[in-house]
């Protein structure tokens, strides 16, 4: 059985990738549970604490920056499993040039596919109004550009928004005055979850058939805001509302609940005005449309309903 290598683990701060920093945590104890030889990489070379003593999963030291790391990833596979497969998020602390360095060197290594964390779909088409996002997308873009080049399968993954960022962003408002605020008005979106992004990188690294683009993963329906304030209320006893607001109102909401104490940083304001942007695209219907756009998208399993009464004690 071919050996599965996780990257980067984040044992440490991250900025671009902050909200999901754990996904290739979960996806490495995802892919241990079901007895997959696997390699986890960090720049502390350390394993993630629930992972510490797992038998099949080896450490190794990694840093983009540094090529004379590499070789740790292949060297600590097992015998008689090399390494064939790569998990990886091209985040903050990884150039351009050096992750393409890296896929070229994987790739004589053995390695036939990659499966990277990229950002929304629905984000595709945004211009340099989206900051620092707009710069992580385009890192995304060009990583796929040169995959392509090197004739290996690949996946890009393109999650959409998670319910439990909906319940970080509205847990207190919830609780406190029974509401939901949004800007997307009446625009429905295929809201998952952390475990659907998880399975959906898992058949993405484990498929037999050759994988080769993007992949939207997206819910298994379509629901606006007003439809989670409904499902709420049911879940809850009490009426929770949608109030529309602007999107200038809902990022000024946003950084409030995210980054209280700097909200005038540079790289808050930058992502309050990227979201603003998503808001307006939310909308006007855009995620609406991934579903046509994205043929071999991967459809999450979890139901708002389902993951709502699963995780009422939030909202309480």
């Amino acid at each position: 059985m071919a050996t599965l290598v996780v990257i980067p683990v984040a044992l440490g701060p991250s900025t671009t990738t902050a909200m999901f920093r754990d996904i290739p945590t979960r996806v490495a104890s995802a892919l241990h549970a079901e007895g997959r030889p696997l390699v986890v990489a960090s720049d502390s070379g350390d394993l993630p604490s629930n992972l510490a003593d797992a038998q099949g999963v080896a450490s190794a030291k990694f840093d983009w920056a540094q090529s004379s790391t590499w070789d740790d990833v292949f060297s600590a596979a097992q015998p008689g499993s090399p390494v064939d497969r790569v998990f990886f998020t091209p985040d903050d602390s990884a150039p351009l040039p050096q992750i393409e360095a890296f896929i070229d060197y994987a790739k004589n290594k053995g390695v036939g596919r990659f499966v990277v964390f990229g950002t929304m779909a629905i984000l595709d088409n945004v211009g340099p109004e989206m900051g620092v996002i707009h710069s992580f997308a385009s890192k995304v873009s060009r990583v796929r550009e040169h995959l392509e080049k090197t004739g290996v399968d690949f996946t890009v993954l393109q999650p959409g928004i998670t319910l439990e960022h909906v319940a970080m962003n509205f847990s207190r408002s919830i609780r406190d005055n029974n509401e939901v605020t949004s800007a997307t008005r009446d625009g429905k979106l295929y809201f998952i979850t952390f475990e659907d992004i998880v399975d959906a990188a898992r058949n993405a690294l484990q498929t037999e058939k050759p994988t080769i683009g993007n992949q939207a993963v997206l819910g298994p329906r379509l629901y606006s805001y007003t439809d989670v304030a409904e499902i709420l209320s049911g879940v809850l006893g009490r009426t929770i509302t949608h109030r529309h607001v602007t999107e200038e109102q809902s990022a000024k909401d946003w950084a409030n609940t995210s980054a209280p104490e700097n909200q005038s940083s540079p790289q808050i304001e930058g992502l309050a005005k990227a979201l603003q942007r998503l808001d307006e695209l939310l909308a006007s219907g855009e995620e609406e449309k991934l579903a046509d756009a994205h043929p071999m998208a991967y459809y999450g399993k979890t139901r708002v309903e389902d993951w709502v009464a699963a995780n009422r004690n939030l909202f309480v």
